[in-house]
């Protein structure tokens, strides 16, 4: 089974979050680095209210709900629940 069909199989719908999520952070981490920051941030197996994953940095905390697809999936949108939508 290829990277891409593994990916694409509904089932594996967790592991293509996580995977988003890693590279995601990743790419966040070596940039706070560069300006001499360092960035916190909780798992995603942690529930944060609502919310798939929460990054610190100073004072600020950024709750992020985390969506992953692949262009073949048609997928347009997602239904949010309006509590996540906080300032």
């Amino acid at each position: 089974m290829s990277l891409f069909e593994f990916l694409s199989s509904n089932q594996n719908f967790v592991a293509r979050e996580r995977l988003l999520h890693m590279k995601s952070l990743l790419e966040m981490k070596i940039h706070a680095a560069a300006s001499d920051e360092q960035l916190k941030a909780t798992e995603p197996e942690i529930d944060n209210d609502g919310y798939d994953f929460v990054i610190s940095l100073q004072n600020y905390h950024l709750f992020i709900q985390n969506k992953a697809t692949i262009d073949q999936a048609n997928v347009r949108s997602w239904d949010v629940h309006p509590v996540l939508l906080q300032a």
